[in-house]
């Protein structure tokens, strides 16, 4: 049974475990990026990473036909190092000991269903993406009984490090997927691509490269959900971030077929 209430410090093991899933792995580029993270003028977290795990629940509306709407709420569990394959302890980032990330995600689109897979389409600029610090680990999220909307606690000391816009993104439901079977789980993926701006205090933390990147490339696994109303989602996510060079993008091998931003370079093509 799915929990209404998303409680973030004892995320970090079950979710990195959640299906084992990690995008690309063994074969991406995933470019580096480094952290300050500073607690107090005594203690700081120095690290560089260059991929971001995290679960997620998401509530989508479905209510008009052909057309869906989400508000994602993505809690991160780990850093990653060496190309998405070494992970980072809570003693080697401070997260999960003394602040954790997290990241609110809305957009919208159109949904289209063939031969038993649904596929849904984002719809550019429709939304809104925010990483936030959660500095005293007190943050608390609980989806509405209806799952048309998020609650939160303990916000008071929560710090944004960076905003973004969705460019780009397709999602695949496919609940006869040999991978989904009768536990409902690992039954489709999603990819989006978003503009990421850091605040001032997102500087100070994401410390390097400078200027910082200014794309946030999501990739995530879906569990199956019922196609009409408004209904609650979880899954695993990983976010890496990239430059805007088209050849940039193409290293961080996402393996998301369908995914917006590959079909637009196709019809360049």
């Amino acid at each position: 049974m799915i929990k209404n209430t998303i409680r973030k410090p004892l995320l970090a093991c079950a979710l990195t475990a959640a299906m084992g899933f990690s995008v690309g792995a063994s074969a991406a580029d995933y470019p580096d990026f480094s952290v300050n993270a500073i607690v107090n003028q005594n203690t700081s977290y120095a690290f560089t990473a260059d991929k971001i795990v995290g679960g997620y629940v998401e509530l989508i509306d479905l209510t008009n036909p052909g057309t869906f709407s989400v508000d994602l709420v993505w809690t991160a569990s780990t850093f990653y190092q060496n190309d998405g394959t070494r992970q980072l302890t809570a003693q080697d980032t401070g997260m999960g000991f003394f602040y954790n990330l997290y990241a609110r995600y809305n957009a919208s689109g159109t949904v289209s269903t063939n031969n038993g897979v649904t596929t849904f389409t984002f719809v550019p600029g429709t939304g809104q993406l925010e990483l936030w610090r959660d500095n005293g680990i007190r943050t608390e999220f609980t989806a509405t009984a209806d799952n048309k909307s998020f609650t939160s606690v303990g916000t008071g000391d929560d710090v944004l490090l960076a905003s973004g816009q969705p460019l780009s993104g397709e999602g695949m439901l496919n609940p006869s997927a040999s991978t989904c079977g009768n536990s409902g789980i690992n039954c489709g993926s999603f990819g989006s691509e978003t503009s990421l701006d850091l605040t001032d205090t997102g500087q100070s933390f994401f410390v390097a490269p400078t200027p910082f990147y200014s794309l946030s490339l999501q990739s995530g696994q879906l569990n199956t959900f019922r196609l009409a109303g408004n209904q609650r989602i979880d899954g695993s996510m990983d976010v890496v971030f990239a430059v805007p060079e088209p050849t940039s993008v193409a290293l961080l091998g996402l393996g998301l077929v369908g995914l917006g931003l590959s079909r637009r370079r196709s019809k360049k093509a």
